[in-house]
C-alpha cells in the first residue's frame, strides 16, 4: 500500500479553515478522499474510487485543486522541508511541510490571509507505528513560522522546524510550545473538533472496524485554533495565528 495526504488550512476573522486531500493505493486499486473541516464543526467528506488529482508545485506557488464548491486555492511561499519520520527497511513515512507560511489566493476572501500546507506519505498501515499519543501544529506569523510534531507510544520522536531550520525540542502543551530558541504563547484556544478518528476525519473507513485498524480508528483527534505570541530568545517578535491538535489512542 501506498498513501499520499496533503493538508492544508488557514485562520482569518476568528475562524479556521481546513482541507484534506488523500489517495490510498493498493496494487491497481485507489481510494480517494477529500474532505474540509471549517469553525462550527461543519465538515464534508468525498470518497472516489478513481482517486483525486493531487496538488502540484509551480515555480514558489503551490496549487490546491477545485472542489465540487471550492475554487482552486494557492499558496504562495513553497518552501519545501522533507523530514523522515521513521524508516524501517523499505518501510517509511516522509513528513514534508511544503508551505510554512504563505499567503493565500482564495476567491471568497477580500483581505490577505497566510496559511499552512504539507504533505505526507507512508507504505504501510500507519496503526502499525503504535502510537499513543500524536501532537502537532504550526505557527503563522507574518515573518516567522514555527511547526512542530511528536509522537509517544512504541515510537518516540519530536521535531521542530523554525523558520524552516531543525530546532533542539524541549517542551509543547496547550497553552506553549518551547524550543531552545523559540517560545509560542497561545492564547485563549478555540476547539475546532473532538471526537474519534473513526466518527471524524476518517469516517469514511469506518466500516473497517472489524480489521486491525479498529483501535487506530478509536484515537480522539482534539483540533484548536488560536492566537499566538512568538518569542525568540526571549524577546517577543511578533503574532500570529496557531492551529494544533492532539489525538490519543487508548
Amino acid at each position: 500500500m501506498f498513501l499520499e495526504k496533503w493538508y492544508g488550512d488557514f485562520v482569518s476573522n476568528g475562524r479556521a479553515q481546513i482541507w484534506y486531500l488523500a489517495n490510498l493505493h493498493f496494487g491497481p486499486l485507489t481510494l480517494g478522499y477529500q474532505g474540509n473541516l471549517g469553525a462550527g464543526r461543519a465538515s464534508k467528506t468525498v470518497l472516489d474510487f478513481r482517486g483525486f488529482e493531487m496538488p502540484t508545485v509551480r515555480g514558489e506557488s503551490l496549487y490546491w485543486p477545485a472542489s465540487i464548491d471550492q475554487t482552486e486555492i494557492i499558496w504562495k511561499g513553497v518552501c519545501r522541508r522533507p523530514q523522515w519520520l521513521w524508516q524501517q527497511g523499505k518501510q517509511a513515512v516522509l513528513w514534508e511541510p511544503v508551505v510554512l507560511n504563505g499567503e493565500m489566493s482564495i476567491a471568497q476572501e477580500q483581505q490577505e490571509v497566510r496559511g499552512y500546507a504539507e504533505r505526507l506519505t507512508l507504505n504501510f498501515m500507519p496503526w502499525r507505528l503504535g502510537l499513543k499519543t500524536l501532537k502537532w501544529g504550526r505557527f503563522c506569523g507574518r515573518e516567522h513560522s514555527l511547526v512542530w510534531i511528536e509522537w509517544c507510544g512504541r515510537i518516540q520522536k519530536k521535531l521542530a522546524l523554525l523558520d524552516g531550520h531543525a530546532t533542539a525540542w524541549l517542551t509543547v502543551d496547550e497553552r506553549a510550545v518551547r524550543t531552545e530558541q523559540a517560545c509560542l504563547l497561545i492564547e485563549t484556544p478555540h476547539q475546532i473538533v473532538s471526537e474519534p478518528l473513526g466518527v471524524g476525519a476518517l469516517h469514511p473507513f469506518g466500516w473497517l472496524r472489524v480489521f486491525e485498524i479498529a483501535q487506530f480508528l478509536s484515537g480522539v483527534e482534539t483540533k484548536w485554533f488560536a492566537e499566538g505570541i512568538l518569542e525568540l530568545d526571549g524577546a517577543e517578535v511578533e503574532q500570529g495565528s496557531v492551529l494544533y491538535e492532539e489525538v490519543i489512542w487508548p
